[in-house]
């Protein structure tokens, strides 16, 4: 597992969420089971790659200087995978 922290990041979505969209849904834990959390949901074009490794999927800010990164890897995938499918998006 590979966990990414920033200590400070206000920026706005390039493609908002819509506050009505959000609902609660269950959330699978690795050691509390399932919770119930706030979660958020759009209908968008955005950049997708998916191949044997895992899921990417690019969330831009506005400005297109920043994203967030949703890596969903495969049960079977590497770090070395990973890394992979996340260099098939381009970066400024």
């Amino acid at each position: 597992m590979v966990l990414v922290n920033a200590l400070f990041f206000n920026a706005s979505w390039d493609r908002p969420f819509s506050e009505g969209t959000t609902s609660m849904k269950p959330f699978h834990t690795l050691s509390q089971g399932v919770k119930d959390v706030e979660t958020m949901e759009t209908t968008n074009i955005f950049s997708y790659v998916n191949n044997s490794g895992a899921e990417v999927i690019e969330l831009p800010f506005r400005g297109d200087r920043m994203a967030m990164y949703i890596i969903l890897p495969s049960r079977s995938s590497s770090v070395d995978q990973i890394v992979e499918v996340r260099s098939k998006f381009k970066y400024n």
